[in-house]
């Protein structure tokens, strides 16, 4: 997670390749170290950063946004609710942290559009935090998809997943949850996830 200023990508080259979705396909945007990051841009965040997807997703597929941040953890402490792009209408997000309860409550928080956060650390994927969009989820597996951070879709034993996020010295930072309904309405999205190299 590349720390930037929060209004670092505002200024949009006129030669930029733009980031963006349409309604039917979600793209994960990977980069290289061959990809010239000053080529893109969006409206959304930083180019490849793993906040402007998840920025993105709920702009094109829902309708909602939030303001901009630096970071997965700016994102986590300041942002609990979505606002709709074109009434201001707000939903909130439930946010959950150590400690959890038990491993039903911790399930029932990880569901088709729940947003899970990892805390910082020294190392080079971690130092601003990450977050990552929950893309199913059952009794056996978790699926999450994110940018910034290989594997880009990644599953979890969901058992293993829930103890790690419920041990105190977790690298997971918390869960937002959004309400049912708009679950409900982004889980079949959920299969035209796809990865874009550039």
């Amino acid at each position: 997670m590349k720390r930037n200023n929060v209004l670092s990508y505002s200024f949009i080259s006129k030669t930029a390749i733009s980031i963006t979705d349409v309604s039917n396909v979600i793209n994960v945007y990977t980069k290289t170290v061959n990809t010239n990051v000053d080529n893109y841009s969006s409206e959304y965040g930083i180019p490849f950063e793993c906040v402007e997807f998840i920025r993105r997703f709920f702009a094109t597929q829902c309708k909602y946004t939030f303001p901009p941040v630096v970071d997965a953890e700016d994102m986590f402490y300041t942002i609990n609710a979505l606002t709709h792009t074109s009434n201001q209408h707000t939903i909130a997000l439930k946010t959950y942290t150590y400690p959890y309860g038990d491993e039903k409550d911790i399930f029932s928080f990880l569901k088709p559009g729940s947003i899970l956060f990892w805390k910082k650390t020294n190392s080079e994927d971690f130092k601003y935090g990450h977050v990552a969009l929950v893309i199913s989820a059952n009794e056996i597996h978790v699926s999450i998809a994110n940018q910034n951070l290989h594997p880009y879709i990644k599953t979890y034993n969901t058992r293993e997943l829930i103890e790690t996020i419920n041990r105190e010295n977790s690298p997971f930072l918390g869960i937002k949850v959004i309400p049912t309904n708009m679950s409900e309405f982004v889980e079949p999205k959920m299969k035209h996830i796809k990865i874009v190299n550039h």
